[in-house]
């Protein structure tokens, strides 16, 4: 055994340029981790200089790592195993870098849209449920009721795809939006409510193509 194995860190070894790497290829560097504090949250860590943009499945997984390391570095990274991995991911995360996204991620803009939606047609008089089947909101008691199919078609009509369906469904129960079945003009519709947003004087105007 040689004398310097115990001596050895395997894990902080493998963060430094021209560190032994099992398959012979050079260790990138590693800088700065930082998190974007969005929902759901994504990161960039700086490797050989490149911001490389991750999400948590490919930070937290070693062979996904490596995989957007060799696609944005254009070279072959040397093999890890997980566990020595999660020790150098583990350094990186003491002194990540955190920014508040909330007012710019994915949910806060969908929000938005979903207030939009709502003011729309919600707040009229004139509107009843069968307006849900339609594809348009109906404000009652406090309360703003919508269709999932409704709702996909506005966020259509404005280019949002930063959320899938499920992704919206979770932001939707997160704020205390509720589903049920209601019958309308003699069908069963699944129904969404959510508390009623506050009325506006200046609701934005309605998109051609909805």
């Amino acid at each position: 055994m040689s004398p310097l194995t115990e001596h050895c860190d395997k894990a902080l070894c493998r963060t430094r340029r021209y560190g032994v790497g099992s398959s012979g290829a050079v260790c990138p560097v590693l800088g700065t981790l930082t998190k974007y504090d969005s929902v759901p949250p994504t990161y960039r860590f700086e490797v050989d200089g490149v911001l490389i943009p991750l999400n948590a499945d490919q930070l937290f997984t070693c062979w996904q790592f490596k995989r957007e390391c060799q696609m944005a570095l254009n070279r072959v990274m040397p093999n890890i195993k997980q566990m020595e991995w999660d020790k150098i991911l583990s350094k990186a995360l003491e002194q990540m870098d955190i920014q508040d996204m909330s007012d710019v991620s994915p949910e806060a803009v969908f929000w938005e849209h979903l207030e939009a939606y709502c003011e729309w047609n919600g707040n009229r008089p004139e509107s009843g449920w069968e307006e849900i089947k339609r594809g348009h909101a109906l404000t009652s008691n406090g309360r703003t009721y919508f269709s999932m199919a409704g709702l996909q078609r506005w966020l259509d009509s404005r280019k949002f795809k930063a959320c899938t369906s499920q992704e919206i469904a979770a932001i939707l129960k997160q704020r205390g939006a509720e589903q049920k079945l209601r019958e309308i003009a003699g069908k069963d519709a699944r129904v969404w409510s959510i508390p009623a947003f506050p009325e506006r004087s200046n609701p934005e105007p309605v998109p051609d193509a909805f």
